[in-house]
């Protein structure tokens, strides 16, 4: 099954360019070096510089602001094609574009590192999760002479140790306000959380944040803003997971069929008998549900009717179908599903990480 197969109305011409060209790419270029980065825990040189090429952490950011302009179901036709070859690729696009990029832009007057991270020159990270991993994040204070003073520390900072700087919440007075810190202030501190189980090469970190000293320049929008901010995005970043979803479940479903096919006992392919039939064919329920909710949300947002309900549905569920899904391929493989050999062992380690984020 395709995407066209679900999408109703049809894509444009547009969107249809787009994710050919970066599925032909993605084929091309990241299929081959797949298991080498999930292996390796690292991203050969000149890759990530070649998804900044084709604009990919620009896609829905709007054009007065330096981005494509393409529009936010475009983006999530991308992040599809990207997950179906290599999750952690499809995720650091989005960890880059729709809590990155997504919270730059939305200053009336862009950063200068909006259009670095857009061109691939810098990453940055949201560090938004308090020391136990849940609630709110650090204390920031205001001293008497009314300078700005970080402290404290956020957990499981997606991508943290490649970031140049970080996007933090943190309580200012009686409310949360956002700041950008570069990450060579004096002060901050940055440690890996441990090997990650999946969505390699992407790893989880730990900042602290000692005595860092602030203005107002740091403030991203204004004083206390910070939740109406990250809530500005979280529609498109929650969609956005969903799609990526779609596009894990859609390689799922066709390594199983492949898989299904070939393989012969009793004289018959495997995808003949009963069981394994009902499992493909969740697989390929998994990518449809998956497409259909997280583009259902996506063209809310490009409609101007964002629904923040639509965009909780398409991540809640598809991280359900597609964990199911990924097992339910893995099964078909049988004992061969557990070996690295096989791309399905990927796909069921990187389709947990989906229940796990925001």
């Amino acid at each position: 099954m395709t995407l066209s197969d679900y999408m109703h109305p049809a894509l444009d011409e547009e969107q249809k360019m787009l994710v050919d060209t970066v599925g032909d790419w993605a084929r091309e270029r990241l299929e081959p070096l797949a298991a080498t980065i999930d292996g390796e825990k690292a991203w050969p040189a000149g890759l990530l510089g070649e998804l900044a090429e084709m604009g990919l952490f620009g896609v829905p950011i709007p054009e007065a602001a330096g981005g494509a302009g393409f529009g936010h179901l475009s983006y999530g036709l991308v992040l599809t094609e990207l997950a179906a070859i290599l999750g952690g690729a499809a995720l650091h696009v989005w960890n880059q574009t729709s809590l990155v990029s997504g919270l730059l832009a939305r200053e009336s007057s862009p950063r200068p590192e909006l259009g670095d991270v857009m061109s691939g020159s810098r990453q940055g990270a949201l560090a938004h999760w308090g020391a136990s991993g849940s609630g709110r994040p650090e204390d920031l204070e205001a001293s008497v002479d009314g300078n700005l003073v970080l402290n404290g520390q956020t957990r499981f900072v997606l991508d943290g140790e490649a970031a140049q700087f970080f996007l933090v919440l943190a309580t200012e007075e009686s409310g949360l306000s956002l700041f950008l810190v570069p990450r060579d202030e004096k002060g901050v501190r940055v440690s890996s959380e441990g090997a990650r189980m999946g969505m390699h090469p992407l790893g989880a970190s730990k900042v602290e944040f000692e005595g860092v000293a602030l203005s107002k320049a740091n403030r991203i929008g204004t004083a206390k803003e910070g939740d109406t901010l990250l809530s500005s995005v979280l529609i498109e970043a929650r969609a956005g997971l969903a799609m990526i979803g779609a596009g894990l479940a859609r390689r799922a479903h066709e390594e199983a069929l492949r898989y299904g096919e070939e393989r012969h006992q009793f004289g018959a392919p495997i995808a003949s008998f009963g069981a394994v039939a009902q499992r493909i064919e969740r697989c390929r329920q998994a990518f449809g549900t998956s497409l259909v909710l997280g583009s259902t949300a996506l063209r809310s947002l490009d409609a101007g009717a964002p629904s923040m309900a639509a965009a909780e549905l398409a991540h809640a569920s598809s991280a359900d179908l597609v964990m199911r899904a990924a097992d339910d391929a893995l099964q078909v493989f049988g004992g061969y599903g557990f070996s690295k050999e096989y791309v399905v062992e990927r796909i069921y380690r990187d389709a947990r990480y989906l229940g796990c984020a925001l």
